[in-house]
């Protein structure tokens, strides 16, 4: 009983985190189409914040989902691996996962600095400050 449970939440999870990552990717589309109003995102930004609080809630399970989606390098996976793990204040693995991104890849990047902005906790930024003070001194 205890391992169909398991796979529920993962499968659970793991749609969670595909919705997400879509999600993302359609909405950045959206943005950038002249035909579409803000009204209009506001059903695509209502998923996507359901499928991310879904993914909170599944705490270190989902978050270790998002990561491994996360590893193929695709925008959405990254957007949303990192918003997860922002909410969750999971510094070291977001450090992880930032340090295997493609920067040679401006949509990943721009994914990954649109979750920060958006999730990262402060001490997260106090944290980073205090890490290249060092690497100056």
């Amino acid at each position: 009983m205890a391992t169909s449970i398991r796979r529920f939440a993962e499968g659970l999870y793991t749609e969670h985190a595909e919705e997400a990552s879509f999600l993302y990717v359609q909405r950045q589309k959206l943005r950038l189409d002249p035909e579409v109003g803000w009204r209009d995102l506001l059903d695509v930004e209502d998923r996507f914040e359901a499928h991310l609080d879904g993914l909170v809630l599944g705490g270190d399970r989902a978050a270790a989902i998002c990561l491994a989606l996360a590893g193929g390098d695709e925008a959405g996976a990254v957007h949303a691996a990192l918003s997860v793990l922002g909410r969750q204040q999971m510094l070291q693995p977001a450090l992880d996962l930032l340090g295997r991104l493609a920067l040679d890849d401006a949509a990943v990047v721009r994914a990954a600095a649109d979750a920060l902005i958006r999730e990262a906790p402060t001490a997260w930024r106090d944290h980073l400050r205090e890490t290249l003070t060092r690497r100056e001194a």
